[in-house]
């Protein structure tokens, strides 16, 4: 799951980028333009590793018993996106099948070692 959290580092990476090299190239070539450019290259861009965050967030990250989405329910809807990182991070066993990671299926249901 560090990989997925690295999508949002670079989402903020790519909009104050963008700004900030529209910036200084228009103040080096006294063109107001390269602002522009810069900081629509920094929102598309951000906006398009943000949708491909959610992409892989609800569609890539299964069960490795029996392959369902992890970050779906039963019908098919997404889980909402701060209970689903809160049951990746604690742990939560799969809805379909009941799998557990075994670093954390280990511990007592109150999270005890």
């Amino acid at each position: 799951m560090e990989w997925l959290s690295k999508f949002s580092v670079l989402e903020v990476i790519f909009l104050l980028g963008g700004i900030a090299v529209g910036l200084s190239v228009s103040l080096l070539l006294r063109n107001s333009s390269y602002l522009s450019y810069g900081a629509a290259f920094g929102f598309i861009t951000s906006f398009l590793l943000s949708a491909a965050y959610f992409f892989i967030f609800y569609n890539f990250v299964r069960c490795p018993v029996c392959r369902c989405k992890l970050n779906r329910f039963k019908n098919g809807k997404r889980v909402p996106s701060k209970q689903a990182h809160t049951q990746l991070t604690s742990g939560y066993g799969c809805r379909h099948c009941g799998w557990r990671p075994d670093v954390l299926a280990s511990r007592g249901a109150e999270g005890e070692p």
